[in-house]
């Protein structure tokens, strides 16, 4: 589902990541581990198009990547939540969510919050509260599946629609060659006509 090949990244002119591969499959989870500054962070932010990537080819579901802009990748169902608290406090738990989810229609964001509030049963109980430390957490990640879930069901559409435009232009081309088919009988039978022998 995600490979890394050849990976040179970093912010500016300042490199932090030399020659990175990494491989995830799809239901795999996968660990990265090191000190403090040792690039984990930026490797992330690397995979969602936030640093300066000098060379390498990240491929997500089979598609490359590397050279797409972050909004286009998340939109991919690929995005990065951060390890500190990115929630509005001001906010509360539904708010927050449905923040998460204002691009998509009402069917399809109703069905990712209730995802969401299957992943996290404590969050259903406490929509209307501003999140206290320890929910703020869940908060985030839930509003991060919500974004998720919404981008897995616009490409299910997505899919639907090009096997449907591909499915008339099969129609199409069908239907081209089969009148084609018939001109030239047609025309060979015209041409049958004003070449047989006239009875004497």
């Amino acid at each position: 589902m995600l490979s890394i090949s050849d990976l040179t990244a970093g912010y500016g002119k300042l490199m932090i990541l030399h020659d990175v591969a990494l491989n995830a499959a799809a239901g795999q989870f996968v660990a990265i581990l090191g000190p403090n500054g040792s690039g984990k962070s930026t490797l992330l932010k690397t995979i969602v198009g936030l640093t300066t990537l000098e060379r390498g080819v990240i491929r997500f579901d089979g598609q490359a990547i590397e050279d797409r802009r972050t909004e286009t990748i998340r939109s991919l169902g690929l995005s990065y939540v951060p390890q500190r608290e990115n929630v509005f406090k001001s906010m509360n738990v539904r708010e927050n969510l449905l923040l998460a989810v204002r691009d998509l229609a009402k069917p399809a964001a109703a069905a990712a919050l209730d995802e969401c509030y299957v992943l996290f049963p404590i969050l259903h109980d406490r929509q209307s509260q501003q999140r206290r430390q320890p929910q703020r957490r869940r908060t985030a990640d839930a509003c991060h599946r919500a974004r998720l879930a919404g981008a897995a069901q616009a490409d299910v559409a997505r899919r639907a629609k090009r096997r449907a435009v591909a499915a008339l232009r099969h129609r199409s081309v069908s239907d081209a060659a089969c009148a084609a088919r018939r001109r030239h009988h047609a025309g060979r039978r015209r041409t049958e006509r004003t070449q047989r022998p006239a009875l004497v």
